[in-house]
């Protein structure tokens, strides 16, 4: 078990979320993102890089799992994990999602593949308002991302215009990660194909 999966079971026994299925621990994202931040300031040195960045990675995980089951896949091979984290299968080309911590820095916006026919959605604990101007989300936009999900209280004090920013297809760009499992859900449908494929994320609808 790597130190992220310690803290994360060590966080769900603390609340009471160890025999919950992936989607009742994502609705209590709020409550394991409070223990972690309780978990990470108690410790003689702050969790590195590496460590939190496979723990937001797990959650988006329980996100995917619990909301998304059947449609969806790890990029683990190393040619492709330069685009991302995972994929969805979607139309009419599957959606990369790229898991970040708590800074966007560069690493984000030169993840995914740069095209919106195969968009990218950005999900992290982000902290730093400065990152989210208008100016900034234009490039993101450019880049081919579909959204980019985080904190509420981090969305909740970015200026209004970056806060009103749509995306492609005039939906809200920036999103609290609360949202995130619902928003994949709601945007599924199931095509008249006999492909296997029992769902897809229609990104026009995202």
């Amino acid at each position: 078990m790597s130190l992220a999966d310690q803290y994360l079971d060590d966080v769900y026994t603390h609340l009471g979320l160890s025999r919950a299925n992936s989607k009742e621990k994502y609705n209590r994202l709020a409550d394991i993102n409070s223990e972690l931040d309780r978990i990470n300031s108690s410790l003689p040195k702050q969790m590195n890089v590496k460590t939190t960045g496979t723990i937001n990675e797990r959650l988006v995980q329980l996100a995917l799992e619990g909301f998304m089951p059947e449609s969806w896949y790890s990029l683990n091979d190393n040619k492709y994990q330069w685009l991302g984290d995972f994929g969805v299968q979607g139309y009419p080309l599957s959606v990369v999602i790229s898991v970040k911590s708590f800074k966007t820095k560069e690493r984000l916006l030169v993840s995914g593949t740069g095209s919106l026919h195969a968009p990218t959605i950005g999900w992290g604990r982000f902290d730093d308002k400065t990152e989210f101007s208008e100016k900034r989300l234009e490039a993101y936009l450019f880049r081919g991302f579909l959204a980019i999900y985080m904190p509420r209280d981090t969305l909740d004090v970015l200026s209004s215009g970056s806060k009103q920013t749509e995306n492609f297809y005039r939906r809200p760009f920036l999103r609290s990660i609360d949202d995130f499992g619902l928003d994949m859900q709601n945007s599924c449908y199931r095509p008249d194909t006999k492909t296997g494929v029992s769902k897809l994320l229609d990104i026009s609808r995202f």
